[in-house]
């Protein structure tokens, strides 16, 4: 690794120690590790020998034909859930499913599948310039054969697996389609298929264009590249680029840590380079500090720090470098969360309200402040994984969201039929990882404000809560009711929003 002169310089000194570990996960990890083989330790042997005992008198005494590798993943399974609400064990299809949904690209066709209100297997979406797309599958399929197999009901992992292979095969698919007699049937050639995760909408006010990005996971390798076409896509519009963004958050659970990095860089610019660096999260495990910035920097030979790996000779930490860009311009942003908002959804929100480049609408976060790292226990194809947590992040502040989870700026109050889950399930959890008191968000943020959307409001289709949305891949217009959005579009319409709305107020050194 090279060791770069002071790279965190331009940072204020508080700050720096609040920076964060490269490759790991939030609902799993950014990336996987090989088990290395401890030194000889007498109570590593002493404890092995007794499950070994344990393991063959279970074989010879108990009922029933037990498998000792059977065995011995129920016991990991058991003790890695002992130890915290996140830590698990991963038997190998489980670990190799996880490889392939982190790394965004998988053989297959191309749909997105869902069970519908009869538990039929329906074709929810279908990729561009897929082989699904080519084939003829529409939205609204009802997949009932594949390969010859019948699909059962409830048949959402089956016809999963089904769909699934190597590229460059085919496979067979039966489907009913709405207004025809008789089941068509298709002939698909799976090909290398990358999921488009990022969905963009534009929503139309009085006041201009506002546009809407729904993020609802990280847990990809692709996210953050996404993110960045679809910002661009939104600011390329040939009607005209949006006066302000709406990114939603809710519902997703997390995924990668470097990936909410990357994404947090994308909204993110130093202000007249007054902080040549801003932190974005940071992580400490076993005393080793890592940490994720957004960066102007340039290395001592001259050429930027952006997409470098560094050394802060400060305090020895492993700085990730990632280019601040603020592909947005600096334009007011809302970030909608809610109760399933969880972990790098987390550590976006709380880095921006942190700096206060964004306001955070909804309801409070999950409140999972923990990261996992994936090991896998030995290099055979057979071999399961351990997710294990390994460390707690925090966000800019050096604040972490355990336990309390992010406190939105303007809370949602919703009818009662449309109530969302609002607080952190973490607080639950009885073994739940406990940081020290002062290094936990407070449970409320200072000045809340609250929106609460009555139903009366809601059904008056005022501008405000009732906007007319274009959605780009279906090029089709059509009203919403929702009632974060509509806080969010009611917040950013306001004059005093567009006026007061600095591009970035970051603390000056």
């Amino acid at each position: 690794m090279k060791k770069h002169a002071a790279p965190l310089g331009g940072i204020r000194r508080e700050f720096s120690a609040v920076i964060l570990s490269g490759l790991a996960l939030l609902t799993g990890t950014t990336g996987c590790a090989l088990f290395t083989h401890p030194p000889i330790d007498p109570e590593i042997q002493k404890a092995s020998d007794e499950f070994v005992r344990a393991l063959y008198t279970i074989r010879q005494q108990g009922i029933g034909n037990h498998d000792y590798k059977e065995l011995t993943q129920r016991a990991i399974h058991g003790m890695m859930t002992s130890l915290d609400p996140h830590s698990d064990y991963m038997e190998p299809e489980a670990f190799n499913k996880e490889m392939e949904s982190i790394s965004g690209q998988f053989g297959g066709i191309g749909i997105a599948i869902q069970l519908n209100s009869e538990k039929k297997v329906e074709v929810h979406d279908v990729y561009e310039d897929s082989p699904a797309a080519q084939a003829g599958l529409q939205p609204g399929d009802l997949i009932i054969k594949v390969d010859g197999t019948d699909i059962e009901p409830d048949g959402l992992e089956q016809s999963a697996k089904l769909l699934h292979g190597n590229p460059d095969t085919s496979v067979k698919i039966v489907f009913t389609r709405k207004g025809e007699e008789k089941p068509l049937e298709t002939t698909v050639l799976r090909k290398l298929v990358e999921p488009g995760y990022v969905t963009v909408k534009t929503i139309d006010t009085p006041q201009g264009k506002i546009g809407y990005i729904g993020l609802p996971t990280y847990n990809s390798e692709l996210i953050a590249a996404q993110m960045s076409k679809a910002i661009e896509h939104l600011e390329n519009d040939p009607s005209g680029a949006p006066f302000a963004y709406i990114v939603n958050e809710r519902d997703n659970l997390g995924g990668l840590l470097d990936q909410a990095a990357k994404v947090l860089a994308l909204f993110i610019d130093p202000p007249e380079k007054k902080l040549e660096s801003i932190t974005l999260v940071s992580v400490e495990k076993q005393g080793e500090k890592t940490v994720y910035v957004a960066t102007h920097e340039t290395d001592t030979d001259g050429t930027p720090l952006a997409d470098k790996v560094g050394q802060d000779d400060a305090d020895g930490s492993t700085v990730y470098f990632f280019p601040a860009k603020d592909l947005i311009k600096g334009k007011p942003l809302v970030v909608l969360a809610n109760g399933y908002s969880a972990s790098a959804s987390e550590i976006f929100a709380g880095t921006l309200q942190d700096l206060r480049r964004a306001a955070i609408i909804g309801t409070r976060t999950y409140g999972k402040g923990s990261v996992q790292s994936i090991i896998r226990l030995s290099n055979s194809p057979g071999s399961g994984a351990l997710r294990l947590t390994t460390a707690l992040y925090k966000t800019n502040s050096g604040l972490t969201p355990q336990g309390n989870g992010i406190s939105p700026d303007i809370k949602v109050i919703e009818p009662k039929e449309l109530d969302s889950q609002s607080d952190p399930k973490e607080m639950s959890h009885s073994n739940m990882l406990r940081p020290a008191e002062n290094e936990v968000r407070p449970a409320e943020v200072k000045d809340q404000k609250v929106c609460e959307t009555k139903p009366e409001a809601l059904s008056k289709a005022g501008e405000s809560f009732r906007a007319k949305v274009t959605d780009r891949k279906e090029n089709k217009k059509y009203e919403i009711v929702d009632p974060f959005i509509a806080c969010a579009v009611d917040f950013l319409t306001r004059t005093e929003t567009l006026t007061t709305t600095k591009p970035f107020s970051a603390p000056t050194p």
